[in-house]
């Protein structure tokens, strides 16, 4: 609605709106709207009053007001249920009130002698806007003028002309028509109309019937691009050409039916001929009559979408990153292992291929790398056996990745806008795009990741770069573990090789030393069943045990030596275990007998005369155990117990033939009085050179 001081033009007519300080703008007539032609009938009545004016000078009758409330009572006392008119005369040169209808009167009191500004206006001096100056210039046109009556408040829309009054002098007369009510209904508008353009929103009032726009604010011009006037003609349909018509005509039934539209996700089309993501929401317009309307609010989401789509990324990059961390830290860092992890990395990205580069130096001392790994999308040609990926030499042949790797810089961008040599070798492939960045181990650059697009020229954003290099990190510190590994392992290859040359070593060694030694033991023994002196006699008997003592701890190297080696074998042969323990008891006497320690053998009844086993080792075995326990042994006496048993597995030892419910075994046992073995150390006394007490 136009404001206080806004001319309003409408087809027909120009009216100008006035306040105290402005004065009236005429224009030309001109035919038009509907409201015109009621202005122009107006017009004819008042014609009508002038010549009923002009009657009144000439003949007696009654007094002009009289006549005028007998020829048109809607002026003098309208309908109660139309606009209040107000109609007055003044004399143009003096501003004397001459008439004024009843409307008026009621409004403003007696007027007889006063002045139509000091009674009307509330002034001192005449009005400035007075229109009494143009009709006297031209008195054959009307002026038709707006103006809110500073007095009454109100707006009021006026037609003044100039007539003549009885006495034949020119008067002007004005009729106002109260438009308060329209007035703020269009200001109402007007502000309404603000608010709509105020909003960042696309605000659309469509016509449900044919689908297209009555009205769109600003925002909407805004948002797609369009000028009003392009906007309203497009339509609704015109705007959503990603669906088509009977899907639009679709939604507008389903509105016109009074569905309610709240955050529906579309797209509109924008000038440009790009596609602006909103969401919408749409009802029904409640009113009487006339076409069905909706109002549809659109609300441009392409930030809220790349803010989800950030989110989305950058939680699919975390799983992605949390998978390969623990795929690498889980497992062996084998090489299906980095290529499993690579192919994780390159569906992450979206990539075609993903690829490690290992660096190295050649003969001659180059820096040079070649590609290891590589993981390809389904339909991507595999180039981990191209020959021209092989041992590349970074000065020659790819001079400004060195330099940008080195730096620990990433490579990134359209292929054909990497410089000569490298963009001749990435073409040949068949890349369009590409992010290379360098992988670093203990600080030392070693290789580099990287993931091409063989489809488009792909823009690598912030988050993408960041995720891989993320991911570089990590694949650097499984190449470093990857190498510790293979080190390790070559390592431990030698130890064992090393180990079983020992091994074999030791077992020729003691064999070497068991032959001269079984040689000192037999003459000996010789030796002591001649004639004698006692001296001599014990002397060699010296001699004959120290040499035992020898052979057992040679004997012992030699079994250890073919533990280590795998050749040790038991056998399974027949003996007397009876036999075989006294003759324990009987070398290990003397040791007792010297320490004067007792030394008990008890074998039960039942102990069958012979066995199936290997009696060199079981011997070995007891005269071990009876050796340590001489050894800690001070007071008191050490036994030996021979008794059966049956075992739930053939432990190697003596096995007796036959037998039910389960396997019949031995059990020898060795009990002494000594200082005995604490319990923490009684499982590490049977590993490799290890004591109770060092």
């Amino acid at each position: 609605m136009p404001s206080q001081g806004e001319s309003l033009n409408m087809p027909g007519m120009t009216y100008d709106q006035r306040t105290e300080s402005t004065g009236p703008q005429v224009k030309d007539e001109a035919a038009g709207s509907a409201e015109v032609q009621a202005l122009r009938e107006r017009i004819a009545r008042l014609e009508d009053e002038n010549r009923l004016l002009r009657l009144c000078a000439r003949f007696e009758g009654p007094a002009p007001g009289e006549a005028l409330g007998s020829l048109l009572p809607e002026i003098i006392a309208p309908a109660s249920d139309a606009p209040l008119v107000y109609a007055y005369v003044s004399d143009m040169q003096t501003h004397e009130l001459l008439f004024v209808n009843r409307s008026l009167t009621m409004a403003v009191g007696a007027w007889q002698g006063r002045k139509c500004y000091e009674l009307l206006q509330g002034r001192d001096t005449p009005c400035p806007f007075c229109t009494s100056g143009r009709l006297q210039r031209n008195p054959e046109r009307p002026v038709v003028w707006e103006w809110r009556n500073p007095r009454l408040g109100r707006w009021f829309r006026c037609i003044d002309r100039c007539i003549h009054w009885p006495d034949g002098r020119p008067v002007r007369y004005e009729l106002a028509v109260d438009i308060t009510d329209m007035r703020e209904a269009q200001e109402d508008l007007l502000r309404f109309r603000a608010a709509l353009d105020a909003s960042a929103e696309a605000i659309f009032l469509v016509d449900l019937e044919e689908g297209r726009f009555l009205d769109v604010n600003s925002g909407a011009c805004t948002m797609l691009g369009y000028d009003r006037d392009t906007l309203l003609g497009l339509g609704l349909c015109g705007i959503r050409r990603s669906m088509a018509a009977d899907g639009c005509r679709q939604i507008l039934d389903s509105i016109a039916a009074g569905a309610v539209l709240e955050n529906v996700e579309t797209v509109y089309l924008h000038r440009d001929g790009t596609f602006v993501p909103v969401e919408v929401g749409a009802r029904l317009v409640d009113r009487a009559g006339g076409p069905r309307l909706a109002i549809m609010v659109a609300r441009d989401v392409s930030e809220k979408r790349k803010a989800r789509r950030a989110m989305e990324v950058r939680y699919l990059y975390e799983h992605v990153l949390s998978s390969c961390a623990r795929e690498l830290l889980s497992r062996s860092c084998s090489e299906s292992t980095l290529v499993g992890v690579l192919g994780a990395l390159r569906q992450g990205a979206g990539a075609c291929r993903a690829y490690i580069f290992e660096n190295y130096e050649d003969a001659e001392g180059r820096l040079c790398c070649s590609q290891r790994y590589e993981s390809s999308a389904p339909g991507v040609r595999p180039e981990l056996d191209n020959p021209a990926l092989q041992n590349i030499i970074y000065a020659s042949e790819a001079p400004n990745w060195l330099h940008e790797l080195r730096k620990g810089r990433a490579v990134v961008g359209p292929v054909a806008d990497q410089p000569l040599p490298e963009r001749d070798v990435l073409q040949a492939q068949g890349i369009r795009s590409l992010l290379v960045l360098p992988i670093f181990a203990r600080g030392v650059w070693c290789g580099f990741v990287g993931f091409d697009d063989t489809r488009t020229e792909r823009t690598w954003q912030g988050g993408d770069i960041l995720f891989l290099q993320t991911a570089s990190e990590i694949l650097g510190a499984a190449l470093e573990r990857h190498r510790a590994e293979a080190e390790l392992a070559a390592s431990h290859q030698r130890a064992e090789e090393a180990s079983r040359a020992k091994s074999v070593f030791l077992a020729n060694m003691s064999h070497e030393i068991r032959t001269p030694l079984n040689a000192i033991i037999g003459l000996t023994e010789l030796t002591l069943q001649e004639p004698i002196s006692q001296g001599v006699g014990e002397n060699l008997r010296g001699v004959l045990h120290s040499a035992e003592a020898l052979l057992a701890v040679v004997n012992d190297l030699l079994d250890l030596s073919r533990v280590e080696s795998g050749r040790l074998h038991l056998e399974s042969v027949e003996f007397s275990p009876s036999r075989l323990a006294r003759g324990v008891v009987r070398l290990m006497t003397h040791v007792a007998d010297r320490k004067g320690l007792d030394f008990e053998l008890y074998i039960a009844r039942d102990v069958p005369p012979t066995v199936t086993g290997d009696p060199a080792r079981l011997r070995q075995v007891l005269l071990n155990l009876l050796g340590n326990a001489l050894k800690f042994t001070d007071e008191g006496g050490v036994s030996l117990t021979v008794t059966p048993c049956i075992c739930s597995t053939d432990t190697g030892g003596g096995i007796l033939k036959g037998g039910n419910g389960g396997v019949r075994g031995l059990r020898f046992t060795v009990t002494d009085t000594g200082i005995g073995i604490p319990p923490d150390r009684q499982a590490c006394i049977f590993e490799s050179f290890v004591q109770a007490d060092e």
